[in-house]
């Protein structure tokens, strides 16, 4: 990099010199810099690519803080001392002119994208076994003493992550680096750490509270009932849901929210997960009700109650609305009051099932293997659609054309009366509506959509038009 910012030669014969001492490619200018690395010597040459390992292999952008607390980790080796970090003015002047740093958001990257390229054309030289080893020093640092329980309060938790840069990064990346590598070589450290429900605690509240720490009580809002075997299915580690398995684990277990490690392994499209997981009779049917089991019927329940006790003059109901409907928790409050008051808002709340995740988040293979598996194909979800609605609603036609195929009804209505085809209408795909009007699709809703699809998305389209002219005339 030095040649190319010299001030520029006087004259022809010096220009045609200096453009003879130009390094013919990019690829020779960073070989340069890369020779002056190593030329510090093993130990420092050796820091530099650490280094350079982390900022090229990150998911996102390192702090120097991080890298720092990074390199202080031996693998297999879980206490941490602050002593073994090297210091910060080292790690910028090790790697020479690879890196730059940020100081607005103190973050270190590489010093331009070409800088990338070179080290990827590389990797297995400059970087052999890069991943498995930030994958050991993830699981280590995450198995230290100091993250044997979740934080108590806020105060707490906002000193831990202070102290400790590298946790949040820890949590939500270790699996991703795993996936890059062999299970066989990182599998000890990855159990000792998914078999301890502590730490797994531990690791979803930095995850659950990344960026949270702006309002009270954010330390405790987190899922604390994740199991081992749902958070290797979250990242597909299909080798470890495999161990886990072998050793005990069920595959029906919830966290809070619900969900089943099949659920979250559908929904992250972890084919081969999902596989073992159902070979190994996970629930192809299983309801994940959300919300604490707060679904739309029930929400529509409380609500319509409220409203009603309302509009027959009752001030009890009337003030309890005022006083809370801002509230977080506004819908624990009603539920309260309406069952102090004897109300029954009991319901018959459906939850999401595999299938609607499939249809939901575009798995057209990962359906088809739950419909092999005995999946409800008309089974209806949270908001009382089926799968084939969700999947019109995404235009996701792959998955509308198997579930027609495999028999599903083409005319189910959701709570709001429409058809997958009225569905299929709002998104506007032609694929879908062509599919579904094939096979007989029912056009005709109920209630509020009691009229044609055609002519409820043109209704639709109207409604738009003067929602913009409005706009356009008040500015």
């Amino acid at each position: 990099m030095d040649s190319l910012l010299k001030p520029p030669p006087t004259s022809l014969a010096k220009a045609r010199r200096f453009l003879r001492a130009l390094p013919e490619r990019l690829d020779e200018i960073y070989d340069t810099i890369m020779e002056r690395i190593d030329a510090q010597g093993p130990s420092w040459a050796a820091v530099a690519r650490q280094i350079l390992r982390w900022v090229f292999y990150a998911f996102e952008p390192l702090t120097l803080a991080q890298i720092q607390e990074a390199l202080g980790i031996e693998p297999g080796i879980t206490t941490l001392d602050i002593d073994n970090a090297p210091d910060r003015s080292l790690l910028l002047s090790v790697c020479d002119e690879m890196i730059t740093f940020q100081t607005e958001n103190d973050t270190v990257s590489l010093i331009h994208d070409t800088a990338r390229d070179y080290l990827a054309s590389k990797e297995s030289d400059i970087f052999p076994g890069a991943e498995l080893e930030i994958t050991q020093i993830c699981l280590t640092y995450l198995l230290s003493a100091a993250f044997e329980n979740p934080c108590r309060d806020d105060e707490e938790m906002n000193l831990r992550l202070q102290q400790n840069s590298l946790l949040q990064y820890a949590a939500f990346h270790w699996g991703e680096h795993a996936s890059e590598c062999s299970a066989e070589e990182y599998q000890g450290l990855a159990l000792q750490f998914l078999e301890q429900g502590s730490r797994i605690s531990c690791s979803m509240q930095a995850m659950d509270t990344a960026g949270a720490n702006h309002y009270e009580g954010f330390s405790q809002d987190f899922d604390n009932a994740v199991s081992g075997l749902w958070l290797a299915a979250y990242f597909g580690l299909k080798e470890i849901v495999g161990s886990l398995l072998q050793n005990g684990a069920d595959p029906e277990v919830r966290t809070s929210n619900g969900d089943t490690a099949l659920h979250v392994a559908v929904r992250n499209g972890h084919k081969t997960t999902v596989q073992l997981l159902l070979e190994n009779k996970a629930d192809v049917n299983a309801e994940c009700i959300r919300d604490k089991d707060f679904t739309m019927d029930k929400q529509l329940k409380i609500t319509e109650t409220i409203i009603e006790l309302v509009g027959q003059g009752d001030k009890e109901a009337f003030d309890m609305f005022l006083k809370h409907r801002s509230a977080d928790n506004w819908l624990e409050l009603a539920e309260g009051y309406l069952r102090g008051k004897g109300f029954d808002i009991t319901t018959t709340s459906h939850g999401d099932r595999p299938l609607h995740m499939a249809a939901e988040y575009g798995e057209p293979e990962i359906a088809e293997m739950l419909l092999d598996n005995g999946a409800d194909i008309n089974a209806r979800g949270s908001h009382g659609l089926t799968a084939l609605q969700i999947a019109s609603e995404e235009s996701e036609d792959q998955i509308v054309t198997l579930l027609l195929d495999r028999g599903a009804m083409a005319d189910p209505q959701d709570q709001g009366n429409r058809t997958a085809l009225q569905l299929a209408l709002e998104e506007s795909s032609d694929k879908i509506l062509q599919s579904l009007l094939k096979e007989g699709a029912n056009d005709k809703g109920e209630g509020e959509y009691s009229v044609g699809a055609l002519q409820w998305a043109l209704r639709q389209i109207q409604d738009k038009r003067t929602s913009l002219s409005q706009k356009m005339a008040f500015g």
